[in-house]
């Protein structure tokens, strides 16, 4: 983010309560840039985003045209704002047709007066800043050869990775952040020097004392790092880079053939480790903005609705001092203050410990081999979690605790291998790995038949650990292969069903690959994700999986049609390369996926797949502001709230999607009554009762009088306690994907 007059004009207020008012602009279709503009209706213009920053007032304008990225990229800034001050500010989000409300008055009485807003074309391509924002990122090298420390730079622009020597430091300056790369042959003290001589770079450069400083070892570049580099890897055909004259007039991109023999062979490198994990682990979860100490034999069971602080000391061979990591890892579902939390927490203990640790963020789905190797195959991460710490939230904690459930374990080596939690249903289970199930009394270790030795032992470690989970009694370990199940096995699954077991996967299954297919840049390109996982599937893009027997083609739901037309055509040439390197069948399937009905024998290659997150996609501006409504004060209704209120709740913040009352300014207008919904109250629904046997069986006479989404809403008290254990008013008050998961496992979904 630019920023005029240095370190005070940073996130951080200066003094007391005192803040400067500023204007920021968000621009960018991919890569969002935020810079701060002259405070005035003249810098407005409908396609981008404005943020008006009054210190205790908060507004954010979204012209009529931006992109939703832009929005998105907005609510972060404002969630940073606001929790830099302690949570006090009101966020108010305006679009470009509000003029006359009170939130409007005050927005454009701060600019000057309400002037008529500037258009798209008049406030400049994305492209173009995008562009303009390349030309400012710049290397510099940090070197002591001299016997004094100097920084040079060395390259602006276009940057390769060859510009980066192994004997030296370097400072990479993207204008928003640094990053300080360290060679594995530098000079000891370059090394010790490196951070310093980024945090002088701040100081020299007059750069807001906020910019993030990240630290890079060679060999564990980070993507964002090498997204900053001209084709970091793997290599492709030479590019013509010659300059021709111009004619005045602009030159559409040339479309440069793919070159699909180099995507044949993986350009890995091997998974580097500073030992084998056998040091001392220490732990703590993230609770109401503190750490809370994880009991030792609790430590390697996550949560995905939690952020963990994990220490790690060791000392190094041939060295006599310790040495220590600090791995702070954020679930999946985590909430935006407890991955805050955890990062600066873990800044803290660093802090605390002299600086000497090397801190590590770890995001669920992405752990590195060393992260894994500490727990011994005791790695298993769980649903649910705590709730957010906000004061303010409506959140509860989110437990599974039914006695049943199922863990996925898959890796490739003894240091990679965990387990993540399933839904338990037959089709969660696929031939290629190994699963653990946990029912009341017993603990199946399930081996598929094309699991690897790693992942069946795996399995039998995370088996004797779960045996005691939740009970006072441990329950009996059972060891089964692939077929050798029992009705009590099955029963627990919702049971026996087909899943995904093709001949190929029970046979040493080659290892999945995946890649990207996009033309953000004007033309397509295809890039190998490395380490995939679900999140990996950008709905913006097509996606391209090989399992060697098949080559699937995913469709996210907002890729352009250019892009549909080149995976499908890719993925033939492709197959022809493949063809004369691994010896694959030239007639090898090509399988077409749309995002949100991926069949089984497709997610059975993502880790811990999530059928309730793949279902819909959503906008990130929405999901945000879904996500956010719990923990800030908004003033604005997205489109989303809008289609949903709930039953007899007053509402006085309208964004606020459901629950308790909070003090804030009242709404301009009272909320409509809400529809009678059985999804939304306890409340008998329109259309009477029927009887499990007849919502489950789904005939006809009965789909035309029921809403199918509300099914279990439709029985009859007694019926529906002995079905799921709890009235309607409990089951009313758990989460939503909790609910959706008893009433998958009742038949009712």
């Amino acid at each position: 983010m630019y920023m005029e007059g240095g370190a005070e004009s940073g996130f951080k207020h200066v003094e007391g309560k005192e803040y400067t008012t500023r204007l920021l602009q968000l621009k960018g279709k991919r890569n969002v840039r935020v810079k701060q503009v002259e405070t005035s209706t003249a810098s407005l213009n409908e396609g981008d985003v404005f943020i008006l920053d009054l210190g205790l007032d908060i507004y954010q304008w979204n012209g009529a045209t931006c992109n939703r990225m832009e929005k998105a990229k907005a609510l972060n800034v404002c969630t940073r704002l606001r929790d830099d001050r302690g949570a006090l500010p009101t966020v108010h989000v305006l679009e470009s047709s509000d003029k006359d409300d009170e939130r409007a008055t005050i927005f454009w009485e701060t600019l000057g007066g309400y002037a008529a807003p500037k258009s798209e074309e008049e406030g400049g391509s994305d492209k173009a800043e995008e562009k303009a924002a390349k030309k400012e990122l710049k290397l510099h090298k940090c070197s002591n050869a001299s016997g004094e420390m100097k920084v040079e730079e060395v390259a602006e622009g276009k940057l390769t990775r060859d510009m980066l020597s192994t004997d030296d430091t370097f400072v990479l300056d993207t204008g928003s952040a640094l990053f300080c790369w360290i060679g594995k042959k530098c000079e000891k003290d370059e090394k010790k020097e490196a951070f310093a001589v980024a945090n002088q770079f701040l100081i020299d450069n007059e750069r807001p004392e906020w910019t993030p400083i990240s630290m890079v070892l060679e060999s564990g570049e980070t993507p964002m790092f090498k997204a900053f580099f001209f084709q970091w890897e793997p290599p492709m055909k030479p590019r013509d880079w010659s300059v021709t004259k111009s004619s005045g007039v602009a030159k559409a991109v040339e479309q440069k053939e793919i070159d699909t023999d180099s995507l044949i062979s993986p350009q890995r490198r091997a998974s580097e480790m500073v030992d084998d994990g056998s040091g001392k682990v220490e732990c703590w979860r993230i609770e109401s903005f503190d750490k809370v100490k994880v009991d030792e034999d609790k430590i390697g069971n996550f949560f995905s609705g939690d952020s963990y602080i994990v220490l790690y000391t060791y000392t190094p061979q041939g060295k006599a001092r310790e040495e220590y990591l600090i791995y702070f890892w954020q679930g999946r579902n985590s909430t935006p203050d407890e991955k805050g939390t955890s990062a600066l927490l873990a800044t803290k203990m660093d802090d605390d410990m002299g600086g000497r640790p090397v801190q590590v963020r770890v995001v669920q789905g992405k752990e590195p081999s060393h992260f894994c190797a500490l727990f011994k195959g005791k790695l298993i991460i769980h649903d649910g979690g705590r709730a957010s710490g906000f004061s303010n939230s409506d959140q509860k904690d989110v437990t599974d605790d039914d006695g049943v459930s199922l863990f996925h374990i898959r890796g490739t080596s003894n240091v990679n291998t965990h387990a993540v939690q399933v839904e338990e249903k037959c089709t969660s289970l696929n031939s290629g790995d190994c699963f653990v199930l946990i029912t009341p009394a017993t603990v199946y270790s399930w081996n598929g038949k094309g699991s690897n030795e790693s992942e069946q032992s795996t399995a039998k470690i995370t088996s004797d650990s779960l045996s005691l989970w939740n009970t006072n009694e441990a329950r009996t370990v059972s060891v089964i292969a692939e077929g050798e199940e029992d009705e009590t096995f099955w029963s627990s699954v919702g049971g026996q069903g087909e899943y995904s077991s093709s001949p190929m996967l029970q046979h040493e299954p080659k290892e999945a690959r995946l890649f990207e297919i996009s033309n953000i840049t004007g033309t397509v390109k295809v890039d190998e994700v490395h380490n995939f996982s679900q999140e990996d599937l950008l709905d913006d893009d097509v996606m391209m999986l090989d399992t060697f027997t098949t080559v699937y083609i995913w469709i996210g739901s907002q890729a352009n049609a250019t892009e549909k037309t080149a995976g499908i055509e890719i993925a033939k040439k492709y197959i022809t390369s493949a063809a004369k390197v691994d010896g694959r069948d030239q007639d090898t399937s090509i399988v077409r996926v749309s995002a949100g009905t991926e069949p089984a024998m497709f997610t059975c290659h993502f880790l811990g797949w999530d059928h309730a997150a793949a279902a819909v996609f959503e906008d990130p501006y929405e999901k945000k502001m879904k996500a956010l409504s719990s923990t800030m004060s908004f003033s604005s209704k997205p489109s989303w709230a809008k289609k949903k209120v709930e039953v007899d709740v007053p509402i006085t913040i309208v964004e606020e999607d459901a629950g308790e009352t909070k003090e804030a300014a009242p709404t301009p207008a009272p909320a409509p009554a809400a529809p009678a919904k059985p999804v939304e109250t306890a409340a008998a629904p329109v259309g009477g009762e029927f009887s499990y046997a007849q919502l489950k069986g789904n005939p006809c006479e009965v789909q035309s009088s029921i809403d199918a989404k509300s099914k279990e809403q439709y029985l009859s008290d007694s019926e529906f306690l002995e079905i799921f254990k709890m009235d309607k008013a409990a089951f009313a008050g758990q989460a939503g994907w909790k609910k959706t998961k008893a009433k998958k496992s009742a038949g009712l979904f």
